[in-house]
């Protein structure tokens, strides 16, 4: 297989590349074009029904509701609380 890209995507993906820990842009692509090749196709993360979204919208305007009425958490209680959960589900 053979992919054109222009320089300047070349350029970007070998600063990608490098961040990454890759040894070249063929590394990275590759990696990345077979992590992509075994996803599976829509049975993994199925799409929302009418009523799921609805809801999950519903959901979103609550918490921005209270949100925007002062409730919520603080950035490092959240962090704390992130932390506590993981810390559980890895015993």
């Amino acid at each position: 297989m053979r992919i054109e890209i222009p320089q300047s995507e070349q350029q970007r993906l070998a600063m990608h590349a490098a961040e990454a820990g890759f040894d070249n842009v063929e590394q990275f692509v590759t990696d990345h074009i077979r992590s992509l090749a075994q996803q599976t196709l829509g049975t993994e993360h199925p799409r929302l029904t009418p009523g799921e979204l609805a809801a999950s919208l519903a959901l979103v305007d609550k918490s921005m509701a209270e949100f925007n009425a002062g409730g919520g958490l603080g950035l490092e209680e959240a962090r704390r609380r992130t932390r506590e959960r993981f810390e559980q589900l890895s015993r």
